[in-house]
């Protein structure tokens, strides 16, 4: 519950979630609405939630779960592709892009199952349950998190199809084996890849500019996928730049790195994102995208840029090589004293 509660409060420091959402809960009650089926990879055993029937909802999902058997017992998943727990925790963005590999390989060989096997009755029973399908849990949920919950799914199968007629299942086999994808932003525009590599970012420790007392929580990379989240999904509407916008300022990002840090006595939360992007003209997209992401958020800033409502500060600034450097704050004096340390 503790983990859960701190999430929440790091995710609305980004204007994602609002700031009293029962995440464990809501958590529990989606995943009991939406799971169809899973492989269990130690036991090699899959489970498919059914109900009287075993109709062609169930054997769609069967198709699916096959699928993950069939690759992990051909791929070396930990070992060769670096997806474990641990890894995950190491390098949250590649993961996610692998992750979408995984799902979207079985979604899309589902389907060609389904377009290859399923007969006429099976049709007209899919497409009745199609119709009468109803998912208030997902519905309801912030658009964050119900978008993430979906992106291996729905992305990830638009990568794979790519991969499928670039080279046909050699090509996915490749993906696997010889150049896995490496960020979401592949993934989310599949013409980049498996060429355009993310630039490794660093940041400085933080913590020494802000005091003592102060912590480093996370730190990672957010990537193409969440930066189009932050500016498109937050969880009130009038947060939300235009999606094509948004996905418009994710295309050009090179590269990024970020921080987020709490003080446990004052019980205040810091983000920092330090990015870089692929071009001028790709950073001065993103900096307008952010620009008017902020401008929603908060309102117009100060006379020195910085941005406020009644609990957050930002402020966003420009760093030369193309990129920018956003900071989020629950308070004002930890907000200047990063932008001191980071613009020297």
């Amino acid at each position: 519950d503790e983990d859960a509660q701190e999430d929440v409060r790091r995710f609305a420091l980004l204007g994602l979630f609002p700031p009293d959402l029962e995440m464990r809960q809501l958590l529990e009650d989606l995943y009991s609405e939406q799971i169809a089926g899973f492989y269990k990879i130690e036991e090699r055993e899959m489970v498919v939630v059914a109900g009287g029937d075993f109709g062609i909802s169930e054997r769609l999902t069967y198709a699916h779960e096959y699928v993950h058997a069939l690759q992990y017992a051909n791929y070396d998943f930990e070992n060769d592709l670096g997806y474990s727990e641990e890894a995950c925790e190491t390098d949250s963005e590649r993961c996610a892009a692998i992750q979408a590999l995984i799902e979207g390989d079985a979604n899309f060989t589902q389907l060609k199952w389904f377009e290859t096997h399923a007969t006429h009755k099976d049709i007209l029973e899919f497409l009745t349950n199609v119709e009468s399908y109803e998912s208030p849990v997902l519905d309801s949920a912030p658009p964050y998190l119900s978008a993430s919950l979906m992106f291996p799914y729905n992305v990830g199968t638009t990568f794979v199809e790519h991969l499928f007629d670039m080279g046909g299942y050699d090509a996915i086999h490749q993906a696997y084996t010889t150049t896995p994808p490496v960020s979401t932003e592949q993934v989310m525009f599949p013409e980049r890849y498996p060429d355009d590599i993310p630039l490794e970012i660093n940041l400085p420790d933080l913590s020494l500019s802000l005091g003592s007392g102060w912590d480093i929580d996370q730190e990672g990379v957010v990537g193409a996928w969440d930066i189009y989240m932050m500016l498109s999904q937050g969880y009130e509407e009038r947060f939300q730049i235009d999606a094509e916008e948004a996905l418009f300022a994710a295309e050009g990002w090179g590269g990024d790195s970020y921080a987020f840090l709490s003080h446990e006595n004052d019980d205040e939360r810091l983000f920092v994102i330090k990015t870089v992007w692929d071009s001028e003209k790709d950073s001065l997209e993103a900096w307008e995208a952010f620009s008017k992401w902020l401008d929603l958020r908060f309102g117009t800033a100060d006379g020195i840029g910085i941005y406020s409502n009644e609990e957050v500060f930002a402020r966003v600034f420009k760093t030369g090589n193309n990129g920018f450097i956003l900071i989020i704050s629950e308070g004002l004096e930890s907000l200047n004293r990063v932008y001191d340390f980071l613009n020297e």
